[in-house]
């Protein structure tokens, strides 16, 4: 094997993010794609679709690239992974298809770690997380932007989903929820952040007043290199469309992608973002 890196190609602006720091650290790039969306942006590299070749085959094409490291970038649904295993209908190697389709109806964390330790025994890559090529990606703690979490209905709301996304994550359902008045508005599954929050949307109050808050954290025990809690501009525009007053999430573990956009985007919308810390973690 060779330098190259290959980029597992999920939803979302992430892999298109992570693909242009690769470039400009001077690495070679090989996109595998769950699906056959966002092709173009990669092109002139072709990479491989497991769509159009199955699992092995996509993976068969990234080690004759000289692929050596592995990344997953980008939101990873339960149901497109799961897709991408019933691909290995005609696989010839019976046995690793016996292994991966046993995988389906796992949890999602748990249905990655097995995926990520299949990919090392069997192919020999290393799997890297995204902070392994953008290190400062993660959000900081405290304030981001000019709209501050103020109120102490709006403090108990955050702490009131950090207990529900903490349990969640325990139980490997989702990583956020979005509380309003001390109610669970929505729960993240396996539709992802931007289903729960149309949900929240249909279920806002006034069209008027800004109330509730979205939480997103890090799962309990969640490997740190396979979907990692992610918010962008989408993430706002959505939550503004719900209505909520603003977004807490985990600092230095949720991934915050074009963080200055993500922050004027969230000013100008009036929500407020805070990275809460683990010492305000552990008080709820």
């Amino acid at each position: 094997m060779g330098d190259v890196l290959g980029i597992v190609v999920g939803s979302g602006k992430l892999p298109i993010v992570v693909a242009e720091e690769a470039r400009r650290q001077g690495k070679a790039i090989f996109p595998l794609f769950l699906s056959d969306n966002d092709k173009d942006y990669f092109s002139p590299v072709s990479g491989a679709s497991v769509t159009s070749l199955g699992i092995w085959g996509a993976l068969e094409a990234a080690r004759e690239a000289q692929v050596s490291q592995l990344v997953f970038a980008g939101g990873l649904k339960q149901q497109s992974l799961e897709g991408a295993l019933e691909v290995a209908g005609n696989a010839k190697d019976k046995d690793s298809m016996g292994v991966l389709s046993n995988l389906t109806g796992y949890g999602d964390n748990a249905l990655v770690v097995a995926i990520i330790e299949w990919l090392e025994k069997e192919y020999g890559f290393s799997i890297l997380s995204v902070t392994d090529i953008i290190a400062d990606i993660g959000s900081p703690a405290g304030l981001l932007g000019d709209i501050f979490p103020s109120g102490e209905k709006v403090w108990q709301d955050i702490m009131q989903g950090v207990r529900i996304v903490q349990t969640l994550g325990k139980l490997d359902i989702g990583q956020a929820c979005v509380v309003r008045q001390g109610r669970t508005v929505a729960v993240e599954a396996m539709g992802g952040t931007n289903d729960m929050l149309r949900n929240a949307e249909s279920l806002k109050i006034s069209d008027e007043k800004k109330s509730g808050v979205m939480v997103k954290l890090l799962k309990p025990e969640q490997d740190r290199r396979i979907d990692l809690p992610t918010i962008g501009d989408e993430t706002i525009k959505n939550a503004a469309l719900a209505g909520l007053a603003g977004i807490a999430v985990e600092a230095g573990e949720v991934l915050i992608l074009e963080r200055s956009s993500v922050i004027k985007e969230a000013n100008e919308k009036g929500l407020f973002i805070y990275g809460l810390s683990g010492d305000e973690l552990r008080l709820s």
